[in-house]
C-alpha cells in the first residue's frame, strides 16, 4: 500500500454467479485488487508485467531514461520523459497526471 495507508474494507454487490467464482478463489482479495488496479495502470511495455528484465534490456532503458532528462512525480516516483511534462507553475514540484487526477495524498 502506498504512503503508509491503513487497509480499507470495501464492500461491494455482485451476482450469484460472480460470487460463486470468487469463492473458489484461493485469495479473493488478491485478485481484486489486482483486477481493480489493472483499469488505472498498464503492464509495463519493456518487461510485460514481470518486474525484471535482461541486463543489457535495463542497460539500454537506463540509457534512453538519462538522454531523455526524465522528472519524477513527487507522489509516485516515476519518472517520466521531460519532454511529456507539462511546465508546471512551481518548476520544482511535479505531480503526473494519475496522480493528479485522482487526488493522492501527497
Amino acid at each position: 500500500m502506498a504512503h503508509n495507508d491503513k487497509p480499507v474494507v470495501i464492500t461491494f454487490r455482485a451476482d450469484q454467479h460472480l460470487a460463486d467464482l470468487l469463492a473458489q478463489l484461493p485469495d479473493k482479495s488478491a485478485f481484486i485488487r489486482k483486477a481493480i488496479l489493472s483499469h488505472f495502470y498498464q503492464a509495463c511495455p519493456i518487461c510485460k508485467g514481470r518486474g525484471v528484465v535482461p541486463d543489457n534490456l535495463a542497460k539500454w532503458v537506463t540509457e534512453q531514461m538519462t538522454s531523455a532528462h526524465t522528472v519524477a512525480c513527487d507522489c509516485c516516483d516515476y519518472q517520466f520523459p521531460e519532454s511529456t511534462v507539462a511546465a508546471a507553475p512551481d518548476s520544482k514540484h511535479f505531480l503526473c497526471d494519475h496522480c493528479q487526477t485522482h487526488e493522492h495524498d501527497h
